[in-house]
């Protein structure tokens, strides 16, 4: 019976989408269902005997897909049974678990739960399709989305952006690092993403008292640990040496030009100009970030373009909403060359204002490494601290 009622349905049926209530003999012999052999024990029999078997309704499995559908939804299942599911990802998903509370499996589009033996409620979430990264950061600068900006390059501007990304090294070990943007960095010319590693470390620029990037303490330590064989999607990438001997009176789009030498304006470092023949180029695997990325990474409605970097102390804004800002008990190296003292470097001073001639190059100062991912790297992930990008 089912339910107390007559069934048509065949004991096999039965046990796959019921379970059994109870066993009834009509004479008196005492009756009890064993799920772990899907028996009828028997004691004090009398005979003639007469059983019922009366099934009721099996255990409902209710299944959730927070990033898709579910068809059915709620299906009955049997003790021991399995339950099965239908499960389709929503557009911009793929047919991958990411969250399963249930501990089911999934082939196909087919979602199974097995050995049911109790009522269960269960949510999958499926996992987001990899999207390549730059086509990301250039979508998201039309709307500011996330915090980007076409300001010489894609940038990520304002306080805290979001532009968290996983770093994976060849070795296994994950860092979390942050995305400056995309630029036109690449060894000939092609898109780059720019990327910083969180935390500081603390060394002199060059002990040796010079200021030509490539030949510094600073990057022959960094090279050896911040190499494209240590990191998965690495590149090489230019560097632009180009510099000034006071920075007073430049804004982010002078100093931009500057570092690069474009019309007509900055000047090679001291040192190149010396010993390695005016050279304003170096392409390698890390260096450090420009005073242009500091200058940028201010929403321009809270500290205007107009701003020399050296007065950035002077309005609160222009450091404090600057996510590049290191804060007020920090002194930050840049990579730019002072290209009247050898001595020199520039530099983000604890007041939040770039200087150009702030700190001897022998002195130890904090920096953060700046590597190059390729462009075409795909990802999952929301930016954000705790949803960082993880690299595909």
């Amino acid at each position: 019976t089912l339910n107390g009622q007559s069934t048509t349905k065949t004991y096999a049926e039965l046990l796959t989408t019921n379970v059994v209530k109870n066993v009834t003999c009509k004479n008196g012999t005492t009756a009890n269902w064993d799920n772990t052999d899907f028996s009828i024990k028997l004691k004090n029999i009398h005979t003639p005997e007469y059983c019922t078997i009366d099934f009721t309704d099996g255990y409902t499995v209710t299944l959730t897909a927070n990033t898709g559908t579910v068809n059915p939804s709620i299906v009955s299942v049997g003790y021991g049974g399995s339950a099965k599911f239908t499960v389709t990802p929503n557009d911009g998903f793929k047919a991958v678990l990411e969250t399963n509370t249930c501990g089911g499996t999934l082939s196909g589009n087919i979602y199974t739960i097995s050995n049911i033996t109790s009522n269960k409620t269960c949510t999958i979430t499926f996992k987001k399709n990899a999207a390549v990264l730059s086509s990301l950061i250039k979508s998201y600068a039309t709307s500011h989305t996330n915090g980007v900006y076409n300001e010489n390059g894609y940038r990520y501007e304002g306080t805290d952006p979001n532009n968290y990304i996983t770093m994976e090294k060849t070795d296994g070990t994950k860092e979390t690092w942050r995305i400056i943007g995309l630029f036109p960095d690449g060894e000939s010319g092609e898109n780059v993403i720019r990327v910083r590693k969180v935390g500081y470390e603390s060394a002199a620029y060059d002990s040796n008292s010079t200021n030509h990037w490539p030949n510094t303490t600073l990057y022959t330590t960094l090279s050896s640990t911040y190499s494209t064989t240590n990191y998965k999607n690495t590149v090489n990438y230019k560097m632009y040496l180009g510099g000034t001997n006071n920075i007073s009176s430049y804004t982010s789009q002078d100093l931009y030009d500057m570092e690069r030498m474009l019309n007509s304006k900055g000047t090679a470092g001291k040192t190149s100009q010396s010993s390695y023949g005016g050279t304003s180029t170096f392409t390698g695997s890390v260096g450090l970030m420009y005073p242009s990325d500091y200058g940028y990474a201010v929403l321009a409605s809270d500290c205007a373009r107009t701003t020399e970097l050296y007065n950035y102390d002077g309005t609160a804004a222009c450091h404090n909403n600057n996510w590049l800002y290191q804060g007020s008990s920090t002194w930050q190296w840049l990579i730019s060359p002072n290209s009247s003292y050898a001595g020199n470097a520039f530099g983000v001073a604890t007041g939040g204002y770039v200087s150009s001639s702030g700190r001897s190059v022998a002195y130890s100062g904090s920096f953060s490494p700046v590597m190059a991912l390729k462009s075409d790297v795909k990802v999952t992930g929301s930016g954000t601290q705790s949803d960082p990008y993880v690299m595909n």
